[in-house]
């Protein structure tokens, strides 16, 4: 199990994107040379909520109407995969842009257990 959290420290260079609760993306581009992809997309007719976990994810973008996931970088990336995730924080502020996100997810490449 992966952890991952909404926050970037001085040596890292990020950004979130966000589709109306249903997708939330970032983009992080290290100091060092290193980058990282990822996409947590909701089931169709779903939104990501705090508490809830996705059993049975895709590759987003090509999960259909269920739960997307994909966690890519550095070269390394995954032509089918299969998951879960866990949304463990999800905070918007007023004006609806993202304030905080946290998750923690399962990923296997060409469906690997």
């Amino acid at each position: 199990m992966h952890h991952l959290v909404g926050q970037l420290d001085a040596d890292v260079a990020g950004r979130v994107t966000t589709a109306r609760n249903h997708n939330i993306g970032f983009a992080i581009d290290g100091a060092n040379g290193d980058w990282w992809y990822g996409d947590f997309d909701a089931p169709d007719n779903d939104i990501l909520s705090a508490g809830t976990t996705y059993d049975n994810a895709a590759r987003y973008p090509f999960n259909g109407s269920g739960p997307g996931l994909d966690i890519s970088g550095n070269g390394r990336g995954c032509n089918q995969l299969s998951g879960q995730f866990t949304i463990t924080e999800l905070t918007f502020f007023d004006d609806g842009t993202l304030h905080s996100f946290g998750a923690t997810f399962e990923q296997h490449c060409e469906h690997a257990t």
